[in-house]
C-alpha cells in the first residue's frame, strides 16, 4: 500500500514539470506588465493601454503568439500599436516589446481592460509559456472644453470691439460736424455784412443831426460810400468809372432796376450839387434816406 502511494506521488511530480509555468515571471527572466495612462480621463479625451514584455538578452530569444485585444468595458479600442526596443546594459542588454491600445471612453463612470493570456516560446528551451495581466481600470470624468470650442467668444469680443470702434467713430464724426455748425454759426454772426457796415459809415461820417454839418462835405462823404458799397457788395469798379459808365455796368449786371435808378439819382444829384457849389440840407436828407433804402432792401 505504502508502496502504491509512493508510485503516485511519483507520477504526478513527474507531470507537474511537464505543464507549461503559469507565472507572470519565469525562469527565463521574461516579464510582463500593464497599465494605463491616464487613470482619469474627460469623456472626450483617450487613454493609453500598454502591455510591456521585458526579458535580458536577444531580442529574438522569445516568440510571442499573436494575441487578441482585450476585453473592455465602457471603452473602445480606437487604434492598436507596437514598438521593440533593446537597451544595452552592463553585461548584456534587456530587450522591450510594448503594445499599445487607444481606449475611447463610451459614457461616465468607470471603465475596464480585462487581462489578458500572453503566449511565449522559448527558442532555447523549445518551450512554451504563459503570463497573465491584471484587470485594470480608469475613470471618466465630464467632458473638455474642445480647443476652438470657445473661438466664437473670441470673435465676439473682435466684432463688439469693431462696432464700438465705429460707434465711437460715428459719435465723434457727429460731434466735430456739430462743433464746426456751431462754429460757423459764431463766425457768420461775427461777420458783419456789408449793409450793416454802410449803415453804420453813414450813420459816423454824415452825421444829420449835426447842424453845423457841411452839405458840400456831407454830399461828398455820401457820394464815396455809395461807391465804395457798390464795389463791396457788387464788385463793380464804382471809384474808376464816371457815374453814367457806371450806372450801365449796374444796369448789364441785372440789378433790380429801383436800386440802379436809386444810384443814378443819388451820384448824379450828389456830383451836380458839389460841381456847382450849391444843394441845401433837404437835398442831402433825401439822398441820405435814399441810400439808406439801398442798404434795407440789398
Amino acid at each position: 500500500m505504502a508502496g502504491r502511494k509512493l508510485a503516485v506521488l511519483a507520477l504526478l511530480l513527474v507531470g507537474w514539470r511537464a505543464i507549461p509555468s503559469l507565472a507572470q515571471t519565469t525562469d527565463g527572466g521574461i516579464r510582463v506588465s500593464a497599465f494605463i495612462e491616464p487613470r482619469e480621463i474627460p469623456q472626450n479625451r483617450t487613454a493609453q493601454l500598454t502591455i510591456r514584455l521585458e526579458w535580458s538578452g536577444d531580442l529574438d530569444r522569445y516568440e510571442i503568439t499573436r494575441f487578441d485585444n482585450p476585453l473592455v468595458q465602457n471603452l473602445e479600442i480606437i487604434g492598436t500599436a507596437s514598438a521593440n526596443k533593446v537597451t544595452a546594459l552592463a553585461g548584456g542588454q534587456l530587450a522591450q516589446q510594448d503594445y499599445q491600445y487607444t481606449l475611447k471612453p463610451e459614457g461616465l463612470g468607470m471603465g475596464y481592460a480585462d487581462g489578458i493570456i500572453i503566449r511565449y516560446a522559448d527558442a532555447e528551451t523549445k518551450k512554451e509559456y504563459r503570463l497573465y495581466t491584471n484587470r485594470l481600470e480608469v475613470k471618466v470624468i465630464e467632458p473638455v472644453a474642445e480647443p476652438g470650442s470657445y473661438r466664437w467668444i473670441f470673435y465676439l469680443a473682435v466684432l463688439l470691439a469693431a462696432l464700438a470702434v465705429l460707434v465711437y467713430w460715428i459719435l465723434s464724426r457727429r460731434q466735430l460736424r456739430r462743433e464746426q455748425l456751431r462754429l460757423e454759426r459764431e463766425r457768420l454772426a461775427a461777420v458783419v455784412s456789408p449793409e450793416e457796415q454802410y449803415k453804420k459809415l453813414l450813420r459816423e461820417q454824415i452825421p444829420l443831426a449835426n447842424a453845423d454839418l457841411s452839405i458840400t462835405d456831407g454830399l461828398g462823404a455820401l457820394s464815396r460810400l455809395l461807391r465804395q458799397y457798390l464795389v463791396a457788395r457788387w464788385q463793380v469798379p464804382a471809384m474808376e468809372l464816371v457815374t453814367p459808365e457806371l450806372v450801365q455796368i449796374l444796369k448789364s449786371r441785372a440789378l433790380p432796376a429801383r436800386m440802379v435808378g436809386d444810384v443814378e439819382m443819388i451820384l448824379s444829384t450828389s456830383d451836380a450839387a458839389r460841381f456847382s457849389g450849391g444843394g441845401d440840407r433837404a437835398t442831402l436828407e433825401q439822398l441820405y434816406t435814399c441810400f439808406e433804402s439801398i442798404l434795407e432792401e440789398a
